[in-house]
């Protein structure tokens, strides 16, 4: 899957507050991914932050937040589930992340 699809279904997933399953660098399985964040880490990385509520291969990263590099993730699917931003998460507060393309809304 190319980055700019995997991009645009990201901002979809943000802007619906769809969960995505994704294939992240050398995963056999899918995470399932809250994404919140799409922007841009250390000055060059594109990442999506968000919550991963489950991972295949590690059932310690279950709920827990994250950063993903947009460039090593492989795939990407768009599920059917929605999901309410987490209560500590506030959409005000991503002027603390650089060159934000999309972020969920809160309201």
């Amino acid at each position: 899957m190319a980055v700019a699809n995997i991009h645009k279904a990201l901002e979809e997933a943000i802007r619906t507050r769809r969960q995505v399953e994704l294939r992240y660098m050398d995963d056999d399985g899918f995470r399932v991914f809250e994404p919140y964040v799409l922007h841009v880490l250390g000055g060059m990385h594109r990442v999506v932050s968000g919550v991963q509520v489950s991972h295949s291969q590690d059932k310690d990263m279950a709920n827990s937040w994250g950063c993903l590099e947009v460039a090593q993730i492989s795939e990407v699917k768009l599920r059917e589930q929605t999901f309410r931003p987490h209560r500590g998460f506030s959409s005000f507060a991503v002027e603390r992340y650089q060159h934000v393309t999309c972020a969920v809304d809160r309201s």
